[in-house]
């Protein structure tokens, strides 16, 4: 038997597309896929207003200050579009846009900013065809479930933003490669960290190329935010250690574009708290460390070590009220 909560919202949408469709213009399945959609929307914002006030990330620590204004964004927030798809052979997805309405606080916005983010976890599938040896050996040396082997994985997750449905920009990247369809139990590195049997590359600082073998160079400028100019796709895992099963990451965060993002929308956050405010969202699987990733390539540490850091990458909060 039908619940009787369920008993009422079947009632009120009845009775709401009936009151629609006897002037006979609007159709009942149009207005029926109306209400689904924004049903499921408004079932992703307030997983999202859930989210934050339950503060996962413990992003407030008694300051009253960002809970009041992350309050102020939940206010103005709605979800434009949500979807999110998962399939067994590993692939998942997960893109969603949320709009922030202009208030009083914004400054430089004429009606909205959007946010984008966009999860992808897929598996990598080489093509070759492994003997009976070489199977057997690779289930000797990898993590498998039920004797199966587990491809490498690629995961990747960007936050961008626009304004007044302008042009998107980048605010957070987030790339990752595991050898298997899991996160792997060793410490995950960055992939400018060179494997035990490459070759030597003392003396290559940031800014500098890294050599032929190497698939990504890495710069660092003055906002000590590090980016990457290549993407880890490209990554040959020809160049790796067989007998090395942990994960590699990069990450980048635009300190311009997240200090844009903070002054449309009328955020005073430092670096760190801006980070852990866009990384609240719950838009991405949590399982991969994804945030420790891209902490560890901005701040170099957890949130505790990156004060120094934070006043460096942007401080909005000498801004008026």
């Amino acid at each position: 038997m039908p619940s009787e909560l369920t008993n009422q919202v079947r009632a009120a949408i009845t009775n709401f597309v009936a009151s629609k469709t006897t002037d006979d213009e609007h159709v009942a399945i149009d207005i029926l896929r109306a209400i689904k959609e924004e049903t499921s929307n408004l079932m992703e914002r307030q997983l999202v207003v859930d989210t934050f006030v339950s503060d996962p990330l413990k992003i407030y620590e008694g300051d009253m200050q960002f809970k009041k204004q992350v309050e102020r964004i939940m206010k103005l927030m709605n979800v434009i579009s949500c979807s999110r798809c998962s399939t067994k052979d590993c692939y998942s997805t997960i893109e969603a846009v949320i709009e922030i309405r202009k208030d009083s606080k914004c400054f430089g916005v004429n009606n909205s900013v959007r946010l984008t983010f966009l999860f992808q976890r897929v598996k990598l599938l080489d093509g070759s065809v492994p003997t009976e040896a070489e199977n057997k050996e690779k289930i000797k040396n990898s993590n498998t479930h039920m004797g199966q082997i587990a491809n490498p994985t690629h995961i990747t997750y960007s936050i961008d933003y626009s304004k007044d449905h302008g042009q998107k920009k980048p605010l957070i990247v987030v790339e990752v490669y595991a050898k298997t369809d899991h996160q792997s139990v060793k410490d995950a590195i960055p992939m400018d960290v060179p494997d035990d049997n490459s070759e030597d590359l003392d003396g290559v600082g940031k800014g500098e190329e890294l050599g032929n073998d190497s698939n990504l160079n890495v710069v660092e400028d003055d906002t000590s935010m590090t980016s990457f100019t290549q993407p880890l796709c490209n990554h040959d895992d020809s160049d790796d250690n067989d007998n090395d099963d942990r994960d590699r990451y990069q990450a980048y965060a635009d300190p311009d574009n997240i200090e844009d993002f903070l002054t449309y929308t009328g955020l005073n956050l430092n670096a760190e708290n801006s980070v852990f405010f866009l990384m609240t969202f719950p838009f991405y699987e949590h399982e991969w460390d994804i945030l420790g990733f891209l902490l560890n390539s901005v701040f170099g540490g957890g949130k505790s070590d990156s004060d120094e850091d934070s006043d460096d990458f942007v401080d909005m909060s000498d801004k008026d009220e």
